[in-house]
């Protein structure tokens, strides 16, 4: 090989190292678009209510709660496919459909409640910790997650209880 020929590849190379490690800086911190979080979404009150009302998809999403009568005294369930069908019959185990619905669902409310609770103050609330607003929002948040922890309990047993996500 010749001497000119190693120069040119060596300097090519260097080139293009240093044109790739230089040109990317400006890439590095952009704003992630598409991406919601929680240091960039609560701006106003109005983000609050929303992610209050996220909490209450649990309690209105189709016919969950309806099977729970199966779990009671008060009431049983006949039919296989239906949701509490495992629990009704005394038979349910950690890996049936609605046990697995039942912990998950509860566990994504209170990660849900959680956010609301513990980013109420990152919002510049009119009048501080006296607003009534922000007092209804965060008290509304505690009252899902604790009916949530209790309906876990309830069904389970001992649960895992946290207060930050």
């Amino acid at each position: 090989m010749n001497n000119r020929y190693t120069k040119t590849l060596l300097l090519g190379a260097l080139a293009l190292t240093l044109g790739i490690n230089s040109g990317c800086e400006s890439n590095i911190d952009l704003e992630p678009e598409g991406f919601i979080s929680v240091d960039n979404y609560f701006k106003s009150a109005d983000d609050y209510q929303k992610s209050l009302n996220a909490l209450y998809y649990r309690f209105c999403y189709g016919d969950n709660d309806l099977w729970i009568d199966g779990v009671t005294d008060n009431g049983t369930v006949t039919h296989s496919w239906n949701r509490g069908y495992d629990f009704s019959r005394g038979f349910a185990t950690s890996s049936s459909a609605f046990a697995q619905y039942k912990w998950g669902d509860g566990y994504v409310g209170i990660n849900r409640a959680n956010t609301v609770i513990n980013n109420i103050d990152n919002y510049a609330w009119p009048g501080g910790e006296s607003n009534a607003e922000r007092n209804r929002i965060l008290g509304e948040a505690i009252v899902v997650r604790d009916y949530i922890y209790m309906e876990l309990a309830a069904l389970y047993g001992r649960i895992m209880f946290y207060t930050v996500n």
